[in-house]
C-alpha cells in the first residue's frame, strides 16, 4: 500500500495511517499538531484517497475469514442472532432469498453467482 503513497510523506503519511486504524479526524489532528482543516484537506487529496482506499481494501479482504469464522460460530450457538448470522452467510455467498411475486409457497433462495466466478 505505501508504495502507491509514495509522495506521500511526514504528518500526512502518519494522517493516512491513523485514519487507516480508525483514529476520528479530530484525535488526529491533536496527535499530529495540525489543524483539523488540514486532515481534511490532505483527506481530499486524489493520491491519499487511492493510497487509503487500497489499504482498506486490503485490511478488509484480510479480515474477511475472521468474520465468516464468527458468524459461523454465532450460528452454530443457535438463538436468535443466528438467524441474522445465517442471513448475512446466504447474502454474502451470493444466494438472495425469491421476492414473493417469484416463490411457489415456500421461500428459497436463488443461486445468484456468475459462472464464470465458480
Amino acid at each position: 500500500m505505501w508504495d502507491m503513497a509514495e509522495d506521500i510523506k511526514g504528518r500526512k503519511k502518519a494522517c493516512l495511517r491513523l485514519l487507516c486504524k480508525g483514529e476520528k479526524e479530530s484525535d488526529i489532528a491533536e496527535r499530529l499538531g495540525v489543524s483539523e482543516d488540514a486532515v481534511n484537506k490532505w483527506k481530499a487529496d486524489a493520491d491519499f484517497k487511492e493510497a487509503y482506499d487500497v489499504y482498506i481494501k486490503r485490511e478488509i479482504s484480510y479480515a474477511a475469514g475472521r468474520a465468516l469464522k464468527a458468524e459461523i460460530d454465532i450460528l452454530d450457538k443457535g438463538g436468535k442472532e443466528a438467524l441474522s448470522a445465517a442471513k448475512d452467510i446466504m447474502d454474502r455467498g451470493g444466494f438472495k432469498i425469491k421476492p414473493k411475486a417469484e416463490a411457489s409457497g415456500a421461500v428459497g433462495y436463488v443461486d445468484d453467482i456468475p459462472e464464470d466466478i465458480l
